[in-house]
């Protein structure tokens, strides 16, 4: 697999080169864009890395023994959300590393599975995937509180979500039935509401919120 950056006005992508052997696996923008954060792995092993993209310097931010995927920087730049294997092996949890005090703390300690952790705009919120009882389900994360918010309930995946930008609503995906469509709901909780009216066999995923 390889990594590609898709610059606005140019047709042709760049791809992004690492060191022999290593892998990438998940990657997200840091906030002075010029740079992003990203999990290479290598030998077994994934770790998270600031990758320079102007000379490709890559800066190892943390390692452990287990699997560190998909790194998220906070509003302030202050914390980076994680997803790390750590606790128990495959049954992966949510972690915040201040790069300040370089603490590290774990978020969530319920459910077998939980990744995807998504900052709301203001910093401190994060919206995240769990699997329950064989479906995903998103949930909110308040800093201040430690409280674990349940937005999406029933019988079928609710994935990929997104905040909108002033912070209010959940954009996401959800397969109700055969065929993923996209919903929001207000990030308090409440009812889901189709975004759009597309076909019935349109599958629709990854919403992503202008900013």
């Amino acid at each position: 697999a390889q990594l590609a950056i898709q610059p606005a006005k140019r047709l042709r992508a760049k791809i992004l080169s690492f060191p022999s052997g290593f892998q990438p696996l998940s990657a997200s923008w840091n906030l002075d864009g010029e740079s992003i954060l990203l999990t290479l792995m290598k030998q077994g092993n994934a770790d998270i890395y600031n990758y320079h993209l102007e000379n490709a310097q890559l800066d190892k931010i943390f390692a452990w023994k287990s699997l560190e995927t998909s790194p998220q920087m906070s509003p302030d730049g202050r914390k980076i959300a994680f997803v790390s294997d750590s606790a128990r092996p495959r049954r992966p949890q949510i972690y915040i590393h201040n790069l300040n005090t370089l603490k590290t703390e774990r978020v969530t300690f319920k459910g077998n599975f939980n990744s995807s952790p998504q900052w709301s705009p203001n910093g401190t919120q994060l919206i995240y995937e769990r699997q329950e009882k064989g479906y995903f389900q998103l949930y909110i994360y308040t800093l201040s509180t430690r409280r674990h918010l349940q937005l999406t309930f029933g019988r079928f995946n609710s994935e990929k979500p997104d905040w909108a930008p002033n912070g209010k609503q959940i954009v996401f995906s959800a397969k109700k039935k055969n065929v993923p469509k996209l919903y929001y709901i207000s990030s308090f909780g409440g009812r889901t509401i189709r975004v759009t009216k597309t076909p019935s066999n349109i599958a629709e995923t990854n919403p992503v919120w202008s900013k």
